[in-house]
């Protein structure tokens, strides 16, 4: 069986989704330490320049982990921020209206933590691509914290009876494969995806572009991209 990992960020890229769909068991990074700068907690899109799409976050919990910062107080009006980012950039659509609902039904719940929101945000995308995957979270298994993250990733695989690890091509800089070899585990690089977004040319969209814009039509493809992936790049490694 397939495993995947990955912390819970910010209406991730495409390619997360397609990893997910493929892994049989997909961990939720959710309590490792929070990183600046990076996707946890902002997004960009293409609307003639880059636009970011930021969700502020407690400056004080910047050092702790994912699902101990703490959303900013402010976190509900650069929602609707985004809301009309949206409006602005896109035509009407029901694709936009299932992101703007998502987006305004978040404010609702009155989250207090990041992790909430992302992964309310999270579920809701792996729902309207039907992935039927089995979802957990990190914090909510009996693994411990600190460990080396090749480590951790091996424990998940033997927790769950995974023999391959589907990894990021990101990972490659970190993972310590010598750890995943001596427990018969192999790992799997979805490098490829990259030449397979070319090929629909999805390749420089965010997911939030993807699902907004309806000439991507991209919830009857991602079915398609899924299969197409499975067979043409991951069976044939």
């Amino acid at each position: 069986m397939n495993l995947s990992a990955h912390q819970p960020n910010f209406f991730p890229w495409l390619g997360y989704f397609v990893k997910v769909a493929i892994s049989d068991i997909h961990v939720i990074l959710d309590d490792v330490e929070f990183s600046k700068n990076n996707w946890i907690n902002r997004n960009i899109i293409d609307t003639g320049k880059n636009s970011y799409l930021t969700i502020p976050v407690n400056k004080s919990d910047t050092n702790k982990p994912i699902n101990q910062v703490r959303l900013g107080e402010e976190y509900k009006f650069s929602i609707n921020k985004i809301i009309k980012t949206l409006d602005h950039q896109y035509k009407k659509s029901d694709s936009l209206t299932f992101i703007k609902n998502l987006l305004n039904e978040s404010k609702d719940k009155n989250f207090i933590f990041l992790s909430e929101l992302n992964l309310f945000y999270l579920n809701n995308i792996f729902k309207f691509f039907e992935i039927s995957t089995s979802i957990f979270k990190k914090s909510e298994l009996d693994l411990g914290n600190g460990l080396n993250a090749s480590i951790l990733l091996t424990e998940l695989c033997k927790k769950y009876d995974c023999s391959n690890y589907i990894s990021g091509i990101g990972s490659k800089s970190y993972i310590d494969e010598s750890k995943f070899n001596s427990r018969k585990i192999s790992i799997t690089y979805t490098e490829d995806l990259q030449l397979l977004f070319e090929e629909y040319n999805l390749n420089k969209n965010s997911i939030i572009q993807l699902i907004c814009d309806e000439q991507f039509d991209i919830k009857s493809k991602f079915p398609t991209l899924v299969n197409d992936y499975k067979k043409n790049y991951l069976y044939k490694k």
